[in-house]
C-alpha cells in the first residue's frame, strides 16, 4: 500500500520549521529550572549543579499540587524530561499499581498538553526507535486522550497493551526510566535532523 506524503504548502513548511526551531531554542534544565515549583523566589531554590530528575525535591517541584499529588517515584524522570522540553505541559501521571491480588491495576502513563502536533510526533517516533533498538521492554505509544474537562488537545504516553500477554509492572517502570534518559536533548536532536531533511527535500515535497 502506498502512503503519500502530506500535501504541504510552502507556508506550512516554514511554519513547521519554525515550530521545530522554537523547540530547539528552549533552555535546558541546566540553563533554567524547568519545574513549576522550583525557582529563586520559592522555598526550593534552583541549584544548577543538582537540577535533574535525581533532585530530592523533584517529585514535589514538578507537581502543581505538591502537597496533595507529588509525582510518583518511577515516573519522575519522564515527567522531568517532558517538562524540560518547555513546550510540553504534563497534566497527569501514574507510575502504575497492582491490585490486592498482585495483578496489574493501573498501567503506567503520562498525559500532557502541547499546542503543536509535531512535538507529539517527535515523541512518538523517538519511543518507537527506542523499542526497535531493544532499549525498551514494551512498545509504547502516544495517543489522543479525552480528559473531559478541557477542549485542549491532550496526549498520553502509554504502553500498547494489545501487544502484551503477561504484563510486568516492574518492566514497565523500567521502561519509564529508560525512555526518560536524555529524552529532551534527544528530541531536540531529532528536530534538527528533521529540519535538515525538510530543507533537503523541500522541492520534492512541494511537487507531491
Amino acid at each position: 500500500m502506498h502512503i503519500p506524503r502530506p500535501n504541504l504548502s510552502d507556508v506550512n513548511i516554514q511554519g513547521l520549521i519554525g515550530d521545530l526551531n522554537l523547540l530547539i531554542k528552549q533552555p535546558s534544565a541546566l540553563q533554567s529550572p524547568p519545574c513549576p515549583n522550583c525557582s529563586d523566589n520559592d522555598k526550593l531554590v534552583w541549584n544548577r549543579a543538582k537540577c535533574s530528575a535525581e533532585c530530592e525535591h523533584a517529585s514535589y517541584a514538578l507537581s502543581e499540587e505538591p502537597e496533595r499529588y507529588p509525582i510518583e517515584q518511577h515516573v519522575v524522570p519522564l515527567v522531568f524530561e517532558l517538562t524540560s522540553m518547555r513546550l510540553v505541559k504534563t497534566c497527569w501521571s501514574c507510575e502504575g499499581h497492582l491490585d490486592i491480588d498482585g495483578e496489574l491495576w493501573k498501567v503506567p502513563q503520562v498525559s500532557f498538553y502541547t499546542t503543536k502536533p509535531i512535538y507529539s510526533q517527535l515523541l512518538c517516533n523517538y519511543l518507537a526507535r527506542l523499542f526497535w533498538r531493544k532499549k525498551l521492554n514494551y512498545q509504547w505509544e502516544v495517543v489522543l486522550t479525552n480528559f473531559g474537562r478541557t477542549w485542549d488537545v491532550t496526549y498520553t504516553i502509554k504502553c500498547d497493551m494489545s501487544r502484551v500477554k503477561n504484563p510486568s509492572i516492574s518492566l514497565m517502570q523500567e521502561d519509564l526510566v529508560n525512555m526518560a534518559k536524555d529524552l529532551s536533548e534527544n528530541i531536540k536532536e531529532d528536530a534538527r535532523t528533521l529540519i535538515k531533511d525538510i530543507e533537503s527535500n523541500k522541492a520534492s515535497i512541494l511537487q507531491d
